[in-house]
């Protein structure tokens, strides 16, 4: 019975979250030819009552650029845009972490495709 309630208060616990990605948090380029920058643009909605800072948004290698609002006012839409820069052939997956100032948690956000040789 306890992991019933546990189950639950967890489950709640998600859609209390005041951050939310309309569009999702995951963006697959599919295939991208060598040496092109990619941009995507990730929808982000403060659905808080409360302005929110956007700390950081830290990513994991120098292969990715991101740009993001400082603040987003209650009920405000932003859009956190990351960029890739397809220098190495082969699959990837890159992340990158959200954190602000309404929440303990971070989000993480994902890129994936594969770059292939540039078509001559």
């Amino acid at each position: 019975m306890m992991n019933y309630w546990l189950l639950a208060f967890f489950f709640t616990w998600g859609f209390l979250s005041e951050i939310h990605f309309p569009e999702g948090r995951l963006h697959d380029f599919g295939q991208i030819p060598q040496n092109k920058e990619v941009v995507h643009e990730f929808s982000i909605e403060n659905t808080s009552s409360k302005k929110i800072r956007i700390v950081e948004v830290s990513t994991a290698c120098g292969c990715t650029a991101v740009d993001f609002p400082k603040e987003l006012a209650a009920g405000e839409m932003g859009k956190i845009k990351i960029r890739y820069d397809a220098k190495l052939m082969g699959i990837f997956k890159k992340h990158a972490l959200v954190i602000t100032t309404c929440e303990e948690q971070v989000h993480k956000l994902m890129i994936s495709g594969e770059v292939v040789a540039n078509k001559r």
